[in-house]
C-alpha cells in the first residue's frame, strides 16, 4: 500500500514561519547595532522554504568584510576568520537582554518560551574560487575551514522550483518528513540523513520527475533515486559546486544514502503494515 495522498499533501506543506521571522529580524538587529561592516544572510531549510516544522530553528550568516582566511593574513591588513567568531560574541553577548553560547562553528541562541527559536549565527568571511564566491568558516573543534555556497544553493533552489511549478520544494519538504517518520519507526538512525543532505539528492533527480500531484512526484522521484541507487557518486550539492559525496566531514557517503532511498522505498511499499 502506498503512503496515502492525504499524508503526503499535509507532509508537502511549509511549516509556520513567524516566530522564526521574528527571530532573525531581532538577530539582526542587535548584529548591526553592534558589529560593523557586515553582510547578515539566512542559509537552512528556513531560508530555502523548505523546513517542515512549525518555527523551524534559523541559522544566521554573519559575513564580515573585515575578516579573512587565515592563508591570507600575512599579506593583508584584514582581521582574522579564526578571531571573528570571538570577536562577534563579545559584541552581541547580552545586548538587549539577549544571551548567546559558543559552539564549534557558530554562537548558539536558545530561544525562548514566548516568540523567538533557537538560531544558530555562522561567522564567516568571503572568499572567492574559479570565478564564485562563497563563506569561509571555522570549526575551532577540528581546527578546520569549511567552504560552503550558500547564496548558489538558494538561488539553484528557487531556480528548479521555478522549473517544476513549485513541486521541487513540495517534494523535498515529502522526502524530509517522510525522514522523520522513518526515524520514529526505527528504520534508520536519526543522523543517517541529514536535510541539507536530502535536499542536494533531490536537486539531482531532473526536473520532469516533479510533476502531477504529490503522489505522482513522491513516486516518481523515488523511483528515479531508487533505479540510480548505486551510480550517486558523481551528484552534485544544490550549489552546483561541491560534491555532494566523498570523505570530508561537509559530505554524504553513498552507503548512507543508499539505505535511506531503500528504507522510503520499504515505507511506500508497506505503508500501513508498521
Amino acid at each position: 500500500m502506498a503512503i496515502p495522498y492525504d499524508k503526503l499533501v499535509s507532509w508537502a506543506k511549509p511549516g509556520k514561519n513567524q516566530n522564526s521571522r521574528d527571530t532573525y529580524a531581532k538577530l539582526k538587529q542587535i548584529i548591526e547595532e553592534n558589529f560593523d561592516n557586515v553582510d547578515i544572510f539566512l542559509q537552512g531549510s528556513y531560508a530555502n522554504s523548505t523546513n517542515v516544522r512549525d518555527n523551524s530553528d534559523i541559522d544566521v550568516v554573519v559575513a564580515a568584510k573585515d575578516y579573512t582566511t587565515p592563508a591570507l593574513v600575512p599579506f593583508t591588513d584584514q582581521k582574522n576568520l579564526i578571531t571573528l567568531k570571538e570577536d562577534l560574541y563579545k559584541a552581541i553577548n547580552g545586548k538587549r537582554n539577549f544571551k548567546f553560547v559558543r559552539g564549534a562553528k557558530t554562537i548558539k541562541y536558545e530561544g525562548n518560551s514566548y516568540n523567538f527559536v533557537p538560531a544558530d549565527i555562522i561567522p564567516a568571511c568571503y572568499f572567492e574560487k574559479n570565478g564564485q564566491q562563497g563563506i569561509a568558516l571555522f570549526n575551532a573543534l577540528k581546527n578546520q575551514i569549511i567552504y560552503n555556497y550558500p547564496k548558489q544553493h538558494k538561488e539553484n533552489g528557487e531556480e528548479k522550483s521555478g522549473n517544476t511549478n513549485g513541486n521541487y520544494k513540495k517534494t523535498v519538504r515529502m522526502f524530509k518528513n517522510a525522514r522523520n517518520h522513518i526515524i520514529d519507526l526505527k528504520y534508520i538512525p536519526d543522523n543517517l540523513a541529514p536535510s541539507y543532505f536530502i535536499e542536494c539528492l533531490l536537486y539531482n533527480v531532473p526536473d520532469g520527475y516533479f510533476d502531477g500531484n504529490e503522489s505522482n512526484c513522491m513516486f516518481n522521484v523515488l523511483k528515479w533515486l531508487f533505479n540510480h541507487r548505486n551510480s550517486l557518486g558523481g551528484m552534485v550539492c544544490q550549489n552546483g559546486i561541491t560534491n555532494l559525496f566523498g570523505n570530508s566531514s561537509t559530505q554524504w557517503n553513498t552507503s548512507d544514502a543508499k539505505l535511506f532511498i531503500e528504507r522510503l522505498v520499504y515505507l511506500w511499499d508497506n505503508w500501513g503494515k508498521q
